[in-house]
């Protein structure tokens, strides 16, 4: 079933160590209501959630912890391994984000929110940019900072950096199918204007 995707909704994505979720933040700051995909794909999977209860029907028990939360390493093991199995995740857990996104947004906007914001890191790899979003902006800044932002933010290796850039779509091609760019490659002091300029826009 696909979920009303209510208007007026402002999506925020990037790349790995772009700083999307910096930007979010700030837009937050300035008075914006930011959903953030990630918190939302950690709900769909919590202890007792039909999330939960499916991904261990598919992958077995050994992808849950004793204290019946999710094991993220087992599962990234497996997933990260084999496209197939990926998908198998990916068809558990994004319908049930987007649901959950969508009745965010209706409660959002009920409230009187003067601006929504998306921060979702997958918008096109997962077409999402296909639904009804008021604008989406994408944050950039050059491949050298943002493999730096990333390994010292996640610790994650440079290996590790380049697998998981490899399978989302280049931040280059992103820039080409936003309605706004945020450069995020200099002083936060700069970007701190940057997205206010944004803020006044959108609002």
């Amino acid at each position: 079933m696909q979920d009303e995707w209510p208007t007026g909704v402002i999506a925020v994505t990037g790349g790995i160590g772009s700083g999307k979720s910096t930007v979010s933040d700030l837009l937050e700051e300035f008075g914006a209501t930011v959903i953030r995909a990630d918190e939302l794909a950690r709900h769909v999977v919590s202890p007792g959630s039909p999330g939960l209860a499916a991904i261990k029907s598919h992958f077995g028990e050994k992808v849950v912890n004793g204290d019946g939360s999710l094991n993220r390493a087992e599962l990234a093991q497996i997933v990260f391994n084999d496209s197939r199995q990926r998908e198998a995740l990916e068809s558990i857990t994004h319908p049930a984000i987007q649901h959950l996104a969508s009745e965010q947004f209706r409660s959002a906007k009920s409230n009187g929110a003067r601006l929504i914001v998306y921060d979702v890191p997958l918008l096109f790899e997962k077409g999402l940019d296909l639904l009804d979003f008021q604008a989406i902006v994408v944050v950039t800044a050059p491949p050298a900072v943002c493999e730096a932002r990333a390994l010292l933010r996640d610790g994650m290796s440079a290996a590790s950096f380049a697998k998981r850039n490899s399978t989302q779509i280049p931040l280059t091609e992103k820039v080409k199918r936003a309605d706004f760019v945020i450069d995020n490659s200099g002083t936060i002091e700069d970007l701190r204007r940057a997205v206010r300029a944004l803020f006044d826009k959108l609002i």
